[in-house]
């Protein structure tokens, strides 16, 4: 930072307590403790340092998880990442949420169209149980239900062995909070845990 005082030109180290280099809204010393050193998608580069990758503790303590903006895309980003403890209400059949609820914007800033569908990966670094479906959470319209649709291509899908989730979110479209096709995508929601005999359509058993 300069300064002017008399004429002269004086430098000042600004210092920032809590930095977030990427601004995703998650602390860079928070997705520095991640594991595998503060790089929790195993890329060879700080989470802190990456626009599209935020790493952050789960709701309930014990896990981190590590979401990815469209994996393999240059470009999109993602901002407003939180989590927030699930409503007291659970919707009909579900046990548990064990990691909460996940908030995050996808903004493509470009590199998808509007209206397209985007992928967002869920690395858990834990175990957070049995894990069957995927409900997202609108608080005028209460839950709804976001398990794989092969019709439209849109969903949840899980890699049980490797503890990933990924999402496909259509802008504007099923999995779009804001309901418009701009380019931006706003997703709360998170996995649970039913424990009632499902057809497992869209999950790896590994």
């Amino acid at each position: 930072l300069f300064t002017s005082v008399n004429g002269k030109n004086r430098r000042y180290l600004a210092r920032f307590e809590n930095p977030d280099y990427d601004a995703d809204g998650v602390d860079n010393s928070i997705e520095d403790a991640a594991p595998n050193g503060g790089d929790g998608n195993h890329d060879g580069i700080p989470d802190s340092m990456q626009a599209h990758v935020t790493s952050l503790p789960v709701e309930g303590g014990g896990m981190y998880a590590t979401l990815v903006a469209a994996p393999g895309v240059p470009g999109p980003v993602l901002v407003d990442v939180g989590t927030d403890p699930p409503p007291v209400s659970y919707p009909d059949g579900v046990t548990s949420f064990p990691v909460g609820l996940l908030r995050f914007t996808v903004d493509f800033k470009g590199a998808i169209p509007p209206g397209d569908i985007v992928e967002v990966e869920i690395l858990l670094h834990g175990d957070p149980g049995t894990l069957d479906t995927y409900w997202k959470w609108n608080e005028s319209s209460g839950w709804s239900h976001f398990d794989w649709d092969a019709g439209s291509g849109t969903g949840a899908r899980y890699d049980i062995g490797l503890r990933k989730i990924s999402l496909f979110l259509q802008d504007g479209g099923r999995g779009d909070h804001d309901g418009s096709a701009n380019g931006i995508v706003e997703d709360p929601g998170g996995p649970a845990i039913s424990g009632q005999p499902r057809r497992m359509e869209g999950f790896i058993i590994w």
